[in-house]
């Protein structure tokens, strides 16, 4: 590992697509989604591949009605509609605004969505535009500016307001939703690169790269309540034009509200304590993680790797959610149920397996998870070809009588 200065850099897409960015552009999305019983089992578990229709996806999110994935896409500056109980291409959108869209945010009714336009080969000194989609109308219908290099962007749980990173200024920009307006800037550590809400709608947290550090900011006044290291900044070690730093994106539980930092040039995970503001523990992945996403119901985080074309799986332990199904179960587990309780609450906090994904360009990942991952639906993009894979779950998967079938859906690589 080598130091640099951190200084801002011009980042075109040949080096973004060669290091952290071809992590970015490979986006991991585990999609939470309730599989129809009958369609599980004409599916089993082929792994599907989708002809998205765009030219160089960035970032596919989940809408808020868990069934639609939207793929953010660069070059064609478009969005890609994907059913994600028929595995198919249902619409596309197209976007007016160029300098590379990246990322998309929806309001909780799914009505509205935020498009980040990050200008990654683009002039950087010129400050760019999130724009508004009516996904219902499936129409854009307004360009609002915002900072340099907007990247990750969110929408708080009542949808009153929308939050841009700018990596280029160093701030988050905040959008009255009501009014499609900035009504705030907010400055933060260097080169803001994600956020996401907390479960309880009262912090944004926003992941600053060059700092590899998370800012706390309140959702009452909009100040910055804390900063917390999280990473190790400096680093360029690999791909130094992309400037020194390690902390990249961010994903929350919404159960025990930790947030899990993925360091790049660190190959770990942070995982931090919001109640006493500090890292509790680092979790070693695979190497240069970059999205992630938890699958809450078997309490499983799945980290994606672009530049290792690997996904790894590491247990969060024995979910809430179960420990308080089998406490209201009303009698003793048997001997089975206790070692595999046992064997859940051992692995807490480690990977448990890693998929290996392939080279892409129109293959499907090279095997589907065996262990208790694959009660977990996983799917990414390859960024090249413009393709979305999707590796379905076990149907109707089961543990103690609990059903615990679900998808992952976020974006990670």
């Amino acid at each position: 590992m080598g130091t640099a200065k951190t200084t801002q850099q011009h980042v075109t897409r040949r080096s973004l697509l060669k290091g952290i960015g071809y992590g970015l552009l490979t986006w991991q999305t585990d999609v939470l989604f309730r599989q129809n019983r009958a369609h599980a089992q004409i599916a089993g578990r082929e792994i599907k591949v989708i002809d998205l229709k765009g030219e160089h996806p960035g970032v596919p999110t989940l809408m808020p009605d868990d069934r639609t994935l939207v793929s953010v896409n660069q070059e064609s500056s478009n969005l890609s509609l994907v059913d994600m109980k028929s595995y198919k291409l249902i619409d596309t959108i197209s976007l007016s605004g160029k300098r590379e869209p990246w990322e998309i945010a929806f309001t909780p009714s799914g009505k509205l969505g935020f498009v980040s336009h990050s200008a990654f080969d683009g002039d950087q000194q010129k400050k760019s535009f999130v724009t508004v989609v009516d996904m219902k109308g499936r129409k854009e219908i307004k360009q609002i500016p915002v900072g340099l290099r907007p990247n990750g962007v969110a929408v708080d749980k009542k949808g009153q307001w929308a939050f841009v990173a700018n990596m280029g200024s160093n701030s988050v920009s905040v959008i009255s939703v009501d009014d499609l307006k900035v009504v705030e800037e907010i400055k933060v550590g260097r080169s803001p690169f994600d956020l996401a809400v907390t479960p309880d709608n009262r912090e944004l947290l926003v992941v600053n790269f060059y700092d590899s550090s998370l800012s706390v900011i309140s959702l009452d006044n909009f100040e910055v309540l804390d900063v917390i290291p999280t990473g190790t900044p400096g680093l360029d070690d690999p791909y130094p034009e992309f400037g020194g730093g390690d902390s990249c994106q961010i994903a929350v539980h919404p159960e025990t509200g930790k947030a899990y930092v993925s360091n790049y040039r660190t190959h770990e995970i942070a995982v931090v304590d919001m109640k006493k503001r500090r890292v509790e523990k680092r979790i070693p992945t695979v190497k240069y993680p970059f999205g992630m996403s938890i699958a809450p119901q078997n309490n499983l985080l799945s980290v994606l790797s672009g530049e290792s074309r690997k996904l790894g799986i590491i247990d969060l332990g024995v979910s809430k959610a179960l420990s308080n199904t089998l406490k209201s179960r009303g009698e003793p587990l048997s001997e089975a149920e206790k070692k595999e309780l046992e064997a859940i609450a051992a692995a807490e906090n480690t990977m448990i397996e890693t998929i290996p994904l392939g080279k892409g360009g129109g293959k499907p990942p090279l095997r589907i998870p065996g262990t208790r991952a694959k009660n977990v639906t996983y799917s990414h993009v390859d960024p090249l070809r413009g393709f979305l894979y999707v590796i379905p779950a076990v149907p109707d998967a089961q543990i103690f009588g609990v059903q615990v079938a679900e998808s992952s859906s976020n974006a990670g690589a």
